[in-house]
């Protein structure tokens, strides 16, 4: 059987594609090509063939939009187990209460009795656990009020008029303003002890203490300060005592109790004469946790 016209060049067009597409693999690279029929000069029956990429067959065209990504293939099989490293140096737990590692209280101190406290200002503290408490005593030769001795002053006045600007607090204490506050903030009661130190000065109930919460107390509750001060009997020779022909120092314990038991300051009556003479000077203070 004759093949037609038709198979014949139908026949042809697939091997000239074929040729022509393996022509231009190694001259187009890494693009796809394809062969474009269009009509020949001879008619219906002519045709002739044109090569172009898929850049130039869509540059006309729409962009293609991107078709959804395929499914993801099978997990591949687990590597193999590696090789344990080297063990670590061993941790070691740093001490607690030290002057590079302060604590808040004794309480976080694990039972050390002369912890570190306060971090942005450490101090050491003595810890009493029995009655749970932080003590100081005066072991310094802090403040002495001598600015008084000889002075005569007809209206009451403050002891120390800048005290609250001035380093009070390191100078009477021995401790600064904010290791203090501090100890207040962790404190659920304090404990101060002062002696006044007297010549010719009666001490009853004649001088005003001024604490850190801004309360003024007296030795007797008033209706704007319930909180008091104490002056044991036994411990008071500044009782009654008024003899100017005597130059003699006689001592009394002040004693406050409160929550914030700490004094920044003392109001003093007018003196009545020159001979008139005190001071005040800080014991020891106990802050309870």
């Amino acid at each position: 059987m004759i093949p037609s016209r038709r198979s014949v060049i139908l026949n042809l067009l697939i091997i000239l594609y074929f040729v022509s597409l393996n022509a231009v693999k190694g001259d187009v690279e890494d693009k796809d090509v394809r062969i474009k029929v269009v009509k020949g000069d001879r008619g219906k029956c002519s045709a002739k063939f044109q090569l172009e990429t898929i850049e130039e067959t869509c540059k006309h065209k729409e962009p293609c939009l991107q078709g959804p990504p395929g499914l993801p293939g099978d997990k591949g099989q687990k590597g193999d187990k590696g090789e344990r490293g080297e063990a670590g140096e061993r941790g070691k737990c740093e001490e607690k209460g030290t002057e590079e590692n302060p604590v808040t209280s004794c309480v976080d101190s694990d039972k050390n009795d002369n912890p570190y406290i306060f971090a942005p200002s450490p101090f050491k503290v003595k810890c009493d656990y029995n009655d749970n408490s932080i003590n100081f005593n005066n072991t310094k030769d802090l403040i002495k009020i001598d600015e008084v001795y000889n002075t005569t002053k007809e209206e009451p006045y403050w002891l120390w008029p800048d005290a609250i600007e001035t380093d009070f607090f390191e100078n009477f204490y021995g401790l600064e303003k904010s290791q203090v506050s501090h100890l207040i903030s962790i404190s659920d009661r304090v404990t101060l002890n002062l002696i006044f130190h007297c010549n010719n000065f009666e001490l009853k109930d004649n001088i005003r203490i001024l604490l850190w919460d801004n309360t003024l107390v007296g030795q007797n509750p008033t209706p704007t300060s319930p909180v008091t001060y104490t002056v044991p009997e036994d411990d008071n020779s500044c009782k009654n005592f008024r003899d100017p022909d005597l130059d003699d120092w006689r001592t009394a314990t002040i004693t406050i109790d409160t929550w914030a038991g700490v004094a920044k300051n003392f109001y003093i009556p007018a003196k009545t004469s020159d001979k008139e003479r005190f001071y005040i000077q800080f014991k020891n203070i106990y802050f309870y946790f």
